[in-house]
């Protein structure tokens, strides 16, 4: 590089623009906000491109039901996801589910090749209005994961029809030496 091209460029600006090295700007709070806007935004949505609550397939319980007994005969024909918080599954969910929340499937990270082995997915939470499952929904229609279905009913509606639920095992005290 000779004397010349070397005084042109400074951090990528022609120094005959007169420009500065260019150097980190600590972020403005107008910036700050306007970042947390767009997260609280894309939560909302469940981060998902083009995907929306019309994209949604719901499937009804009995639909739950079927899809269960089938997973009986074969393991892999069901994923069935819980989308509420760890310690509202804690409290009892539908038997079988794994507890999952958005985070766990940031929009920008490759899929969880673990769930491509199944043939259906289906995410519940509460109750229609969940959006925690509503997004997750969304979320792994936009990565990719084929079949996954919104059972919009939720929790709320598996119990209301008298259905069993799943709790952690108690941990049981041991006895007392004598």
């Amino acid at each position: 590089m000779n004397a010349t091209t070397k005084n042109i460029l400074h951090d990528g600006v022609p120094s005959s623009f007169g420009a500065a090295p260019t150097r980190p700007v600590p972020p403005t709070t107008a910036s700050v906000m306007l970042g947390l806007g767009l997260c609280l935004a894309t939560l909302g949505t469940g981060g998902c491109g083009n995907i929306d609550d019309t994209d949604i397939k719901n499937v009804s319980i009995g639909e739950v039901t079927t899809a269960l007994a089938a997973r009986e005969k074969n393991p892999m024909a069901l994923a069935l996801v819980d989308a509420r918080a760890p310690q509202d599954f804690a409290t009892g969910h539908i038997p079988g589910a794994v507890n999952l929340l958005i985070v766990d499937f940031p929009e920008q990270r490759e899929r969880d090749r673990r769930f491509d082995a199944f043939d259906r997915i289906i995410v519940y939470g509460k109750d229609p209005s969940s959006p925690s499952a509503r997004g997750l929904t969304k979320r792994m229609m936009y990565l990719g994961y084929d079949d996954v279905k919104f059972f919009p009913g939720g929790l709320n509606e598996w119990v209301g029809t008298g259905r069993p639920l799943e709790t952690p095992e108690a941990k049981k005290t041991p006895d007392a030496k004598r």
